[in-house]
């Protein structure tokens, strides 16, 4: 047993010495000549936060804490993004500046120590975030050093937020239809946003009424990404078919609470109406069709729909001689317009003939048929109707000979 514990004890002191020695070892390759002890502090990062686009200073102190003073000491910046190197110094607010990314200081006393300023401009894309920058003392009189400090930054980006894009469901709306708007909301800027409210403006659109709420909240929205918000909203029947633009107000601010951010954007949706096309009346010219003659057939047309009908043709398919087809072009709605046929009545009877109306409205082609009927009568009725005419015309004229003479008489 107590040879165990010898060998135990050896071993322990073993792994004693080889911690020491390699400590000792390790001192000796970083110290650096002259008995100096270099190290770097941070101890101004100004403004803090920086934000994107603008500039920041740097101060940091090259203390040495060793017995003899330490000469000819090159300091390295190593430039990362988001920071760009402008110049440094050694006194704040000098004019005299160096925009070398290395520079040598001549002396650092024993127990002193020398500051340095470093000037930068944020990259005006850079996002929130932590990002470091690195200082080495690379070198000093008789040998090299390599000590490294890594400086912490915080960036603050500004934020921003936009509507990306949007949908509505179903795609097509028209008067009386409910439908739902969803909003992609963005987080353009390098900043992220906080609090973000999205609110429809619709003091000015009566026609639009919101079912569940003209207003959503948006918790928080880091740079770059995006989230969807929808509304619940429903078109009067008494809406004109046509574009509405809707104003949506973004407003948030940033992670720091000191910025706000307000906006408007637009949203513009088409309103479709469908027409609805009919037969308003039908009149011919003359009224009593003969035999033989030509007449005018007119069939108004009128438009009882909500949406124009638009490229609007007329046919008929009456089996006598003519022209048998109108182009009406646009009717609006609670409008009309008339289909005129120029037809010869080369045969006598009642005719059965269909009209039919093609036309587009927002919803696409549409055709009508509806069914009519027409009246040619022979010639005879046409002359028995003129000798009835001309019997009547002779007895008033009789009558009126007879009256006149009598009053003579008397």
């Amino acid at each position: 047993m107590k040879i165990i514990n010898g060998l135990l004890s050896l071993l322990l002191l073993c792994m004693v010495f080889l911690i020491m020695f390699n400590s000792l070892t390790q001192a000796r390759i970083y110290d650096p000549p002259s008995n100096a002890n270099l190290e770097i502090l941070s101890a101004e990062i100004s403004p803090q936060p920086a934000r994107p686009g603008q500039d920041m200073f740097i101060k940091i102190n090259i203390e040495n804490y060793g017995q003899s003073p330490a000469e000819d000491v090159v300091v390295e910046l190593e430039e990362n993004f988001p920071f760009h190197f402008k110049y440094s110094n050694a006194e704040y607010g000098v004019s005299k500046h160096y925009t070398n990314t290395s520079i040598t200081i001549s002396k650092i006393s024993a127990y002193s120590s020398y500051e340095v300023f470093y000037y930068f401009t944020v990259d005006s894309l850079a996002k929130t975030g932590e990002y470091d920058l690195s200082f080495k003392i690379s070198s000093t009189k008789g040998g090299t050093v390599g000590s490294i400090r890594d400086i912490i930054i915080n960036v603050e980006g500004k934020p921003d937020i936009s509507i990306t894009d949007f949908s509505l469901s179903p795609e097509v709306i028209s008067p009386g239809d409910e439908f739902t708007l969803k909003a992609n909301v963005t987080s353009v800027g390098t900043g992220n946003a906080k609090n973000i409210r999205v609110n429809l403006i619709l003091d000015d659109l009566p026609e639009i009424v919101p079912l569940d709420g003209s207003s959503k909240f948006i918790q928080e929205l880091k740079s770059g990404t995006a989230k969807i918000v929808s509304f619940r909203l429903k078109l009067s029947k008494d809406a004109d078919p046509s574009s509405y633009n809707i104003p949506i107000q973004l407003s948030g601010i940033d992670e720091t609470e000191n910025i706000s951010i307000t906006q408007t954007e637009t949203i513009g949706i088409d309103v479709h109406g469908n027409a609805k096309l009919s037969i308003a009346n039908v009149k011919p010219d003359p009224l009593k069709i003969i035999h033989g003659n030509d007449f005018a057939l007119m069939i108004k047309i009128e438009n009882s729909g909500k949406g124009d009908a638009k490229s609007v043709k007329a046919s008929i398919d009456a089996p006598l001689q003519g022209n048998k087809e109108a182009f009406l072009g646009k009717i609006e709605p609670d409008e009309d317009s008339p289909a005129v046929f120029i037809l010869h009545a080369d045969k006598s009877g009642t005719f059965e003939y269909n009209l039919t109306i093609e036309y587009v409205d927002d919803y696409g082609l549409h055709t009508v048929q509806e069914e009519l009927k027409l009246i040619i009568y022979p010639k005879s009725q046409g002359s028995t109707g003129l000798i009835m005419i001309a019997i009547i015309v002779l007895v008033g004229l009789g009558t009126y000979w007879f009256f006149v003479r009598r009053i003579k008489e008397e």
